[in-house]
């Protein structure tokens, strides 16, 4: 019902949204407990309710550069980032490429980088292991993102990286195949999945 609503006064919805983002600028002085701001976080929910609607109306002809430009500032704006791992070596790979290739411009004290003190490999008993280790960290955390790292789908479907905002959506993500066919160690294929995600969004 709501969703009806909101396609039919589509129009006024967007007039409704630019007031209250004209309101924000004014107000910018008003403590905000996200970390980021919620600006951009109003266009970047305005943008995917559109893509919605444009499915809906059957007008959508695929992704848009101001959609992977909103992702891209989604991820250099976050200030939480939860990985979703609780091994200590991975952990350590990606925070470390994390800061030295994403963050590196900003203040490294605002730049909080935590694991998860939960056993992931349950999720290796769920259908899409690395999905569900992204949930158990949103789950058990405050993150504006979250990166996970796991096993694609059954026994020897290879590994996948995804990075999630905050409501579980998946921003970008990277596919290896099984690790019996790139031959790689663990931490080269960490390594390169993380880069491969970030690059295909343009943030590297």
């Amino acid at each position: 019902m709501e969703i009806n609503n909101k396609i039919g006064d589509n129009k006024e919805n967007t007039n409704s949204n630019n007031k209250n983002n004209k309101n924000n600028k004014s107000n910018g002085n008003n403590k905000n407990n996200n970390s980021i701001s919620i600006n951009n976080k109003n266009i970047f929910e305005n943008s995917i309710l559109n893509a919605y609607l444009e499915s809906y109306r059957k007008t959508r002809k695929g992704d848009k550069k101001e959609e992977v430009d909103l992702i891209k500032e989604y991820i250099l704006n976050a200030k939480n980032i939860v990985i979703a791992t609780n091994n200590l070596k991975k952990f350590q790979i990606l925070k470390d490429l994390l800061l030295e290739n994403v963050y590196k411009d900003n203040n490294r004290s605002e730049i909080k980088i935590f694991k998860i003190n939960i056993p992931t490999e349950v999720s290796d008993l769920t259908r899409m292991p690395v999905l569900s280790k992204g949930l158990m960290a949103l789950d058990t955390s405050n993150a504006d993102i979250v990166i996970a790292r796991g096993r694609l789908g059954i026994p020897g479907s290879g590994s996948m990286l995804l990075i999630m905002d905050n409501k579980g959506r998946i921003l970008t993500g990277y596919i290896s195949p099984p690790s019996v066919m790139h031959k790689k160690n663990i931490e080269d294929s960490v390594r390169d999945e993380l880069i491969g995600a970030l690059k295909r969004i343009g943030v590297i």
